[in-house]
């Protein structure tokens, strides 16, 4: 394997190869922090597009293995740098332009320009995303944007899941408060439409998990109610559904 830090000498898939090496070795799994870096050397010289692929790949072995703290405190202190303030409320393109591919990283996108935001996460390894969870709750509440619905949505529709019900509910509220009457976002962009047929994916595989969110249900008819009113249609079927609970 070419040294990890001499730009331009590791494919993708020698990368990919390096980085689930270093994460089966518990002794060096704190590397993977490092080169999780922007401006680490072995980034030099390539496209947005293959960092993103590159530095989703260290997320994803950091998921299988068990993250480590060094790892998580580096991603929090990304999403503290102002991206989120930046993003929040905003109908910019240009917003899109300079921060999409980095924002892309941490919703396991990938993220072209010309190209819609796309998940590339298979069934299996979108079943391994628990410890990136709260960090992703974080920028999707806290970044409210048509650039952040896309990606939340791109990725929790991968494999709808029961305990990402949470997740979901809050960050629908939070995008809610930030374009509370913009049809634009929930009806033209199809934000309402997708949030609410997840939500009802995860209905009819466990109704038991929307009953039991007893302190979200609240903040869930609020939202529909709004969705509603705002033209959604799959928001009035989803609140009948609900109300046979």
């Amino acid at each position: 394997m070419p040294d990890a830090t001499v730009a331009g000498e590791v494919s993708e898939p020698q990368f990919a190869a390096l980085v689930d090496a270093i994460a089966a070795d518990p002794a060096r799994r704190g590397q993977l922090a490092g080169l999780l870096r922007e401006d680490h050397a072995i980034y030099a010289g390539r496209g947005t597009t293959a960092i993103a692929r590159m530095r989703g790949w260290i997320l994803l072995a950091m998921a299988r293995a068990g993250v480590p703290d060094a790892a998580l405190v580096f991603v929090l202190e990304e999403l503290d740098s102002g991206t989120e303030r930046r993003l929040r409320g905003s109908t910019s393109t240009g917003v899109e332009i300079h921060l999409g591919p980095a924002v892309a990283i941490f919703f396991f996108n990938d993220m072209d320009f010309g190209r819609p935001a796309n998940c590339y996460l298979l069934e299996k390894a979108a079943r391994r995303l628990d410890p990136f969870l709260p960090v992703i709750e974080k920028l999707a509440v806290d970044g409210a944007s048509p650039l952040v619905a896309t990606l939340t949505l791109n990725m929790l529709e991968v494999v709808p899941q029961p305990h990402h019900l949470s997740l979901l509910i809050k960050a629908l509220a939070a995008w809610l408060d930030a374009y509370s009457v913009d049809r634009a976002f929930w009806v033209d962009q199809g934000i309402g439409r997708r949030g609410c047929i997840l939500i009802d994916a995860i209905r009819k595989q466990e109704p038991a998990a929307i009953l039991s969110q007893t302190n979200l249900r609240g903040a869930l008819d609020h939202i529909l109610a709004a969705l509603v009113t705002l033209g959604v249609p799959e928001a009035r079927r989803l609140e009948l559904e609900l109300a046979k609970l």
